[in-house]
């Protein structure tokens, strides 16, 4: 293990132990997950990516620059959101890829994907409800994120007013002050999650970079 991710294990109040027992092994849902972190929120309530104040899961667009790309529902409220996409914990599950004989419908049709994987493994549940992978966002956002990677796109071309994000060709780029955040979520789900979250060669190099030039800060210590 590196000292960087031993840092990063203590920062959170982890310790190395056996693969099995690495990561989340207390909170069983997600929706049980997003009300811890909208509890955490309160020490900071601003959204992840643009630093919008929100009351409630409202979001105060005046208080940040953020101009939706399309006005409606999801462009005023907060959600939750996995810095690592729910695919890229679950993608690799034979019932999140072709299903599973408890994966049914009312109507006898078969399902697939997130619901079939929450539905029938306990791990996946445990995945998808780790804290250190959920921020609060706006919903707007957390749509045209879809689940793509982050990483770097030329240029600053930008769909949400003065919020600095760009979403293009599959990436996400975030502002510089959250990447550090960003890298360190990835390493650490790595981690935790091995098999099932695996950064790729470019994603590593690229990452480091990001850790080493934001370090953690108060608000990181704080969350």
């Amino acid at each position: 293990m590196t000292a960087r991710i031993s840092t990063l294990l203590a920062l959170i109040g982890l310790a190395c132990g056996p693969k099995e027992i690495r990561g989340n092994l207390t909170i069983e849902s997600i929706n049980a997950a997003r009300k811890h972190v909208y509890t955490i929120a309160e020490v900071d309530r601003r959204t992840f990516y643009c630093l919008c104040d929100y009351k409630g899961t409202r979001v105060r667009a005046g208080s940040c620059g953020y101009e939706p790309s399309n006005p409606g529902p999801r462009a005023e409220r907060v959600e939750i959101e996995h810095i690592v996409p729910a695919a890229h914990l679950g993608g690799k599950m034979p019932a999140w890829r072709r299903g599973h004989a408890q994966c049914k419908e009312g109507d006898g049709s078969s399902f697939k994907g997130r619901n079939c994987a929450r539905k029938t493994s306990e791990l996946y549940r445990r995945m998808e409800s780790d804290l250190y992978n959920l921020r609060p966002v706006i919903g707007e956002i957390n749509q045209a994120r879809r689940d793509y990677i982050m990483g770097e796109i030329p240029g600053e071309s930008r769909r949400f007013g003065r919020c600095d994000v760009e979403i293009q060709d599959k990436t996400m780029e975030p502002r510089p002050r959250i990447r550090g955040d960003i890298a360190r979520t990835w390493f650490y789900m790595e981690w935790a999650y091995p098999g099932h979250v695996e950064l790729t060669p470019w994603q590593r190099t690229l990452y480091t970079v990001w850790d080493e030039a934001d370090p953690v800060d108060a608000g990181e210590r704080k969350w």
